[in-house]
C-alpha cells in the first residue's frame, strides 16, 4: 500500500525505505540501468539469467509514486500528465 492511498505516515516511511533500498542495491550508475538479480549477500547475481532483461517493474516503481492506484499503470501515468 502506498502513502497516497493510506495517508498513514508509517506507510510513507516504508515507501521511502524501499525506494532508497532499490537505489542503493539495484541501481547501476555505470550504465544508467538496474541490476535485476542480487545474491543473498547483496552482490550482483546472474543465477536466473545473464544481462539486463526487460525492466518494466522497475520503470513502474519510478512512475507510480503520487499517481492513483486504480486502473492500469498506463492510464495512471497518462492521467497525471
Amino acid at each position: 500500500m502506498r502513502y497516497g492511498v493510506s495517508g498513514d505516515p508509517r506507510t510513507l516511511t516504508l515507501q521511502r525505505r524501499w525506494e532508497d533500498l532499490g537505489d542503493r542495491l539495484f541501481l547501476d550508475p555505470a550504465v544508467g540501468s538496474w541490476h535485476h538479480e542480487l545474491t543473498p549477500e547483496g552482490a550482483v547475481g546472474n543465477g536466473t539469467w545473464t544481462g539486463k532483461p526487460d525492466a518494466y517493474h522497475l520503470v513502474q516503481m519510478l512512475l507510480l509514486p503520487g499517481r492513483p492506484v486504480r486502473g492500469s499503470v498506463a492510464a495512471a501515468v497518462l492521467a497525471s500528465r
